[in-house]
């Protein structure tokens, strides 16, 4: 693997925030160590990505499809390169209001449910 061609992609592509905590985790958890270099550049210098949140972090717990779903577009959101109003408009968009419009509606229905059967 050529560690620099990947770097200039990350910055390219302004990827630093998705890729750092993948390769942390990486380090973590797998023999091959990423270059220490790598991690050095500064391509890394402004990560918006808090270091401590990946201590914490259990790559092997189980999730439900909602809470995996929604822990998914909340790191999407809070990760991504673009400006903040930018990422507050994504709120406005139709399908994600019909998304978070079927996701509530599933979701309080299973809670009634599981309320009446108590």
């Amino acid at each position: 693997l050529n560690w620099q061609e990947v770097l200039t992609l990350t910055k390219e592509y302004r990827l630093a925030n998705y890729i750092y905590p993948v390769l942390q985790l990486y380090n973590q958890y797998f023999t091959p160590k990423v270059p220490s270099f790598f991690f050095e550049s500064t391509v890394f210098h402004n990560l918006f990505f808090p270091r401590k949140w990946l201590k914490k972090f259990d790559i092997f717990s189980e999730q439900g499809r909602l809470t995996a779903g929604i822990t998914r577009f909340y790191y999407l959101f809070l990760l991504s390169p673009c400006s903040i109003f930018i990422r507050l408009t994504i709120f406005f968009n139709p399908q994600i209001l019909l998304a978070f419009f079927w996701v509530s509606k599933q979701y309080f229905f299973r809670l009634q449910l599981f309320k009446k059967s108590q």
